[in-house]
């Protein structure tokens, strides 16, 4: 908190009540604190928006969210594309299929403008590789979670792939500091000081175990 006016607030997920049995989805809903109007924003999937419209019409003492979307933060380095960009959903024939070609004619059916269609009335919240047909939702402009590429399998220039074992000792630590911030025992700016020189040690260990165990 650096004064009166300015307030740096931190929700803990772990925090919020589970689901129970007699729980209204009026309950569930105003457990989202973005859909309840006490978030100033979050980052979700498209499947957020139903959550959205759904608190909409269910919560009766709850303004509406004036919510619009943006794509995820990105690395300078390469602006164009995200981590965070995924398919979830692939289809493809197995070389030794004995029906590939009836297994083909199902693939093609499964991408065609007809299934992309009645995917968007039928499943609103999911994408389609078929942007035509999912160009907004509720008078909001859906490219945002499309105008991004997949970086999973490039790097930017100059970077490296980071080891598999940076990921759990760096989340380990970095909950340790997020903690001690709610706790009241360090600034937001401390931590994240800490955060950056510690998750350095950690990325320098990492690489080096991954260099050893390649030689």
């Amino acid at each position: 908190m650096s004064d009166d006016k300015n307030i740096i607030t931190i929700y803990d997920a772990k925090d919020s009540k589970p689901i129970e049995p007699g729980m209204t989805m009026e309950d569930i809903l105003k457990q989202d604190l973005f859909v309840a109007g006490k978030a100033a924003m979050t980052i979700a999937g498209s499947y957020n928006i139903e959550t959205l419209l759904q608190g909409k019409n269910s919560l009766k003492d709850v303004n509406p969210v004036n919510w619009d979307i943006v794509t995820v933060p990105v690395d300078p380095r390469n602006p164009e594309a995200s981590d965070a960009v995924s398919i979830s959903k692939f289809f493809a024939v197995h070389v030794d299929s004995p029906n590939r070609r009836a297994a083909w004619e199902l693939v093609k059916y499964i991408n065609s403008e007809e299934v992309a269609k009645a995917t968007v009335s039928s499943n609103p919240g999911e994408l389609s590789s078929r942007t035509a047909y999912i160009k907004e939702r509720d008078g909001r402009s859906l490219e945002p979670f499309t105008m991004l590429k997949m970086a999973r399998n490039g790097y930017p220039k100059g970077a490296e792939p980071v080891p598999a074992s940076f990921y759990s000792a760096f989340d380990q630590m970095a909950q340790a500091e997020v903690q001690a911030v709610v706790e009241s025992k360090k600034s937001v700016d401390e931590a994240l000081k800490t955060m950056q020189e510690k998750g350095q040690d950690i990325y320098d260990k990492a690489k080096r175990e991954q260099k050893n165990t390649e030689q």
